[in-house]
């Protein structure tokens, strides 16, 4: 569900209030979600960069 709304999200389609009309969950939870999905993807993306750094 949570992977869902991320993906829809982030494709331009969907609004929060849409996908929490969808899940049947409060917009904010959806915002939560996908504010947790970016922080903890780009924390693991910076990690993998500087391993490479010379």
């Amino acid at each position: 569900m949570k992977a869902l709304a991320v993906l829809l999200y982030s494709m331009g389609k969907s609004s929060f209030r849409w996908l929490g009309k969808l899940f049947k969950v409060a917009h904010t939870s959806v915002y939560k979600w996908i504010i947790l999905y970016a922080k903890r993807e780009c924390f693991k993306r910076d990690r993998k960069e500087e391993k490479n750094v010379i």
